[in-house]
């Protein structure tokens, strides 16, 4: 079974695009009879050939926002997301309007990154072993992600200062959506100087806080799989090129290597330095 007509924004740094993009597409493909596609990056990343991945793909936009323009404002993991959602928005509707169905709504919209993985999870037992697991549409007013996390809040609950004590946190690097509850949740960027950085639980505990004050549904998806890919996936062999384990295995190596190492490997590759040196993510760092 296949929907009609779907979204799939890719918002944030180039980083590892030009080595997944052909599995993402495959991916969509097996989803939708018809996929727009929505890129979003910041100027400082690599946007060197990233419109070409897509010639025989529907690119209805693209687009490099300055970060010098809102950096201190909206360069940040909770906010960005949201605030780039936002800047599409308009492209959306505008395609929307044009959809030749009852609607005038995408079946789906996927909001994820360009450095995200996915992959359609199999059936494993029985007549229908090999096939893809049957994925659910989306509902209204519910966000649909891939998993939860526990996380370390930066906040305690309690008596509101610094702690360390464990919290329920979204993986947020993949989400789906109506096209509704889209627009409703990148709302989220008005809030970005409602508090000050050092008073923030963290950006997925941020995320599911959000989602439960405004009273959305939190759905978790079974029918993907899905991982944030390092450079180090550069170095798998062209025989296990579009092996998703084995680019799993390959992109966890990262985290094994040092500074150096990374360095040369973002070089070697043509990846922004900037993608992994302005983030105060340990798991992607440089």
């Amino acid at each position: 079974m296949k929907v009609d007509h779907i979204a799939v924004i890719l918002r944030g740094h180039v980083r590892t695009w030009h080595y997944i993009c052909p599995m993402v597409f495959d991916f969509y493909d097996s989803i939708a009879n018809n996929v727009d596609y929505y890129f979003i990056t910041w100027e400082r990343s690599n946007t060197d050939g990233v419109v070409e991945t897509f010639k025989h793909q529907n690119l209805v936009h693209f687009q490099i926002v300055s970060p010098e323009v809102c950096d201190t404002e909206y360069y940040n993991s909770f906010t960005s997301p949201a605030f780039m959602g936002a800047l599409l928005l308009p492209h959306i509707r505008a395609t929307e309007k044009k959809l030749k169905n009852n609607t005038k709504k995408y079946d789906i919209i996927f909001d994820s990154r360009p450095d995200v993985l996915p992959e359609r999870v199999k059936i494993i037992h029985g007549d229908k072993a090999g096939e893809y697991l049957p994925f659910i549409l989306p509902e209204e007013n519910t966000v649909n992600i891939t998993g939860v996390e526990i996380h370390n809040n930066q906040i305690d609950p309690v008596h509101c200062t610094k702690g360390q004590l464990p919290d329920v946190a979204i993986q947020d690097w993949l989400i789906m959506f109506t096209s509704a509850s889209f627009e409703h949740l990148i709302e989220r960027y008005i809030l970005r100087n409602a508090l000050a950085s050092h008073d923030l639980p963290g950006s997925q505990i941020q995320y599911r806080q959000w989602i439960e004050e405004h009273n959305v549904n939190l759905c978790t998806m079974d029918w993907i799989n899905c991982d944030m890919i390092r450079p180090s996936c550069f170095e798998v062999g062209w025989e296990s090129r579009n092996d998703y384990s084995t680019i799993i295995q390959y992109s966890k190596k990262w985290l094994e290597l040092d500074s150096e190492t990374k360095t040369e490997l973002c070089t070697k590759y043509g990846v922004s330095l900037s993608d992994y040196a302005d983030t105060p993510s340990v798991t992607c760092k440089i």
